[in-house]
């Protein structure tokens, strides 16, 4: 069975980066043997990079990222003309990893619609946090140009801040490669949600694609119909594989969700209730508050009165 090797980063920790900037390499170089004490992370601009780690080969083209690691041997395997982004970086709580492919993009999927279905932020309990944990690829290739093009601007973000040496230019520079980091996890997920176009796969791809336009347009007249159109398939269908992935059915969790982003918005202080219902997609106030005792427990008014009595 096909193996992949890959990293997972406790993200209650930032990484530390040591040194990041551009190189470009011109035969007759050749990468020279070394076991480095950090890791470091290559991003391919232009050219070939031609290396081994620990016996393992990797010729690395445009827009390949490649993690190092500081337990392992690296060199070159042949001299070419490569330009690059190069970090070198710290990090106490990442290590490496090496599972079945199907096992790994299992779990990816199902990280990515627990993710999209959750309503919840980092858990919080009796002072402390619980933060995930990021799994990064050792090595990937970024074959969305979209996502190439905010990788490298990213990584262009993060030499102006290395370089700046203004106040806190470590700290912030460290935000954002974790920030980076989060965004080659993610792609490194959707190219598992693409590569695979069996029907099982595209379904798991429409419900995830559904929840995510669901968290960016809840406020908007969605109905069976525009989703059926939108989708390309039968409503009833999607509807039974939507609640069978996340328990619920379409409708309701969409409801849930405005009713949780109603709540915020309640809570802010900021607009009336009948605002609040257009600006989570209910046109009818009479119908929201509805909505929202059947979900929430309450009335909104009560809900706004439970709010201004705790601040007194």
């Amino acid at each position: 069975m096909e193996k992949t090797v890959y990293y997972k980063l406790q993200a209650d920790k930032l990484p530390l980066v040591q040194l990041l900037n551009i190189a470009i390499i011109n035969p007759p170089y050749v990468h020279f043997r070394r076991k480095a004490e950090e890791y470091i992370m290559y991003y391919i601009l232009s050219g070939e990079m031609c290396l081994a780690e620990d016996g393992r080969e990797y010729i690395l083209k445009p827009n390949d990222i490649i993690i190092l690691d500081p337990s392992h041997e690296h060199y070159g395997t042949k001299s070419t003309q490569c330009k690059y982004f190069y970090v070198h970086f710290y990090h106490e709580k990442m290590i490496e990893l090496t599972d079945d492919t199907k096992n790994l993009q299992e779990f990816l999927l199902s990280n990515r619609i627990s993710s999209l279905k959750s309503h919840d932020n980092l858990k919080y309990n009796k002072g402390s946090v619980s933060y995930p944990e990021i799994i990064l690829p050792k090595y990937h290739h970024v074959s969305n140009s979209a996502a190439a093009v905010n990788l490298m601007d990213e990584l262009g973000k993060m030499r102006e801040s290395h370089h700046g040496r203004l106040e806190y230019h470590s700290l912030k520079t460290s935000c954002m490669l974790m920030e980076f980091f989060i965004c080659l996890s993610r792609d490194m997920t959707s190219g598992i949600l693409y590569r695979d176009t069996s029907a099982t796969t595209r379904s798991t791809y429409i419900i995830y694609d559904m929840l995510n336009f669901f968290h960016n347009h809840y406020y908007e007249d969605i109905s069976g119909s525009f989703l059926e159109e939108k989708y390309d398939c039968n409503f009833d269908y999607i509807n039974r594989i939507f609640k069978k992935t996340t328990g619920k059915t379409i409708f309701v969790y969409l409801n849930e969700l405005r009713i949780e982003q109603a709540k915020q918005l309640l809570s802010n202080g900021i607009y009336s209730i009948s605002n609040v219902a257009e600006k989570t997609g209910f046109h009818d106030v009479y119908y929201f508050s509805k909505v929202f005792k059947k979900y929430a427990g309450i009335t909104p008014g009560a809900y706004l009165k439970q709010i201004y009595s705790s601040f007194n």
